[in-house]
């Protein structure tokens, strides 16, 4: 199985580690997507270890 984030929102995402995440031959189904977000003024992925993904 994998986890993934599909944003409706605000994220904010700090000091986390994402590993094996996403959907394996689907397109835009990666592990975090901020994809036709709008405004994503102030939004953030910090301090994170992102690898392995599809």
């Amino acid at each position: 199985l994998a986890g993934m984030a599909m944003v409706t929102s605000r994220m904010f995402v700090e000091g986390v580690e994402l590993s094996r995440m996403g959907q394996n031959l689907t397109l835009a189904r990666y592990p975090i997507h901020w994809h036709l977000a709008g405004d994503a003024t102030g939004q953030y992925i910090r301090n994170a270890a992102i690898h392995d993904t599809y």
